[in-house]
């Protein structure tokens, strides 16, 4: 009952929709119907041609999912699973937005900023991956994908030992790759758009 309870107050607060509200106030348009439609802080940017208002709208998802692993773990220190839960919660809020229609953003600053509530591999193999596979192709979003990618196959094929360092709550390095997993499957089903133009040679 707590999980379930955990999973619906974070999906609650990750559907507060910054890049929305943000668009709204600086260019009086919906961020839905214009740009990519993603309601998220690169098509913000893209859409504002403000960076602060793109580099505003990544702070704010990243911290409200920092905030909800980190309320979910004060209130049960020990319920991995609960954190877990209020995790998943706050990306599918974001990503699938009630008050939006259910059409949100891709989850990833949202996600990144929540994992540094359990521990740092996620943030350091993606962002690292992503650094890198950006330099070398120039394009974000490929570099979201193959960065998603790498750090799926990183975070089940290190050693658990140097998983565990990157941990600033005791997790079993096991169920941290579990939640991993599930994370990355969301964030390459908020790419799917990009993912079958790049098949179909439109991008």
């Amino acid at each position: 009952m707590l999980t379930f309870v955990a999973l619906a107050l974070g999906y609650s607060i990750g559907s507060f929709p910054t890049a929305f509200l943000l668009v709204k106030r600086k260019a009086g348009t919906d961020i839905r119907s214009v740009g990519s439609g993603n309601v998220g802080g690169y098509n913000a940017y893209t859409v504002t041609g403000s960076k602060s208002v793109g580099a505003l709208v990544i702070a704010f998802d990243a911290a409200k999912g920092l905030a909800v692993a980190l309320a979910a773990w004060a209130v049960a220190p020990a319920d991995f699973l609960l954190q877990a839960a209020a995790i998943v919660g706050v990306i599918l809020g974001h990503n699938y937005p009630l008050w939006l229609k259910f059409k949100g953003g891709r989850g990833l600053a949202t996600a990144l900023g929540a994992m540094f509530g359990v521990g740092h591999f996620l943030g350091v193999a993606w962002i690292g991956s992503w650094l890198v596979l950006y330099r070398l192709r120039k394009d974000i979003l490929r570099a979201n994908v193959l960065a998603t990618i790498f750090s799926l196959a990183a975070v089940w094929i290190a050693p658990q030992s140097f998983v565990q360092f990157f941990m600033i709550r005791d997790v079993d390095t096991v169920e941290y790759a579990a939640l991993v997993t599930v994370l990355d499957v969301l964030f390459l089903v908020s790419h799917r758009d990009a993912i079958k133009a790049w098949n179909t040679g439109a991008a």
